[in-house]
């Protein structure tokens, strides 16, 4: 019996029937899945790290790490799932044995905001650096000229 049944009861027709436990007797359930896969990361051997997708030909992303090595990488298995695209200049989480540093597995894409944003967000942002940038040579040209009469 699953412990899905336990707690949400038999399904189907027929008579309704109490669930055998109740979930809030048993809050150990998050955190023990939490616990456990924190622990399945420290007891397996590999290497993370960050990089830059710099080739994508088919199912191989060459991936330059931050480290400066270039790696060859698939995707992981939850990304293949999901169908998240990587594309060449992604920021990517790589994973790697420590047996073979010339291999690695894609877990984790990064989002760039910045690709996010649209035309106006871009143009309304650009505006107010250049407010800014007009601002400080205003400061500093009154500066300058309170030294100059100071003088």
């Amino acid at each position: 019996m699953t412990l899905d049944r336990l707690c949400n009861g038999p399904r189907g027709p027929g008579p309704a029937v109490e669930p055998l436990l109740d979930l809030a007797t048993f809050p150990w359930r998050v955190a023990a899945t939490v616990e456990a896969s924190k622990a399945k990361k420290e007891d397996q051997n590999v290497i993370e790290l960050e990089g830059e997708v710099m080739l994508h030909a088919r199912n191989v992303w060459k991936v330059m790490l931050s480290n400066g090595a270039e790696v060859q990488c698939t995707l992981g298995g939850k990304l293949r799932k999901n169908n998240i695209r990587v594309l060449e200049g992604d920021r990517v989480t790589v994973e790697m044995s420590p047996f073979d540093l010339t291999r690695g597995r894609i877990t984790f894409r990064s989002i760039d905001s910045n690709l996010l944003k649209t035309a106006k967000e871009k143009a309304d942002e650009e505006k107010e650096r250049r407010k800014e940038r007009e601002k400080e040579e205003r400061r500093r040209q009154a500066a300058e000229e309170a030294n100059a009469g100071a003088s």
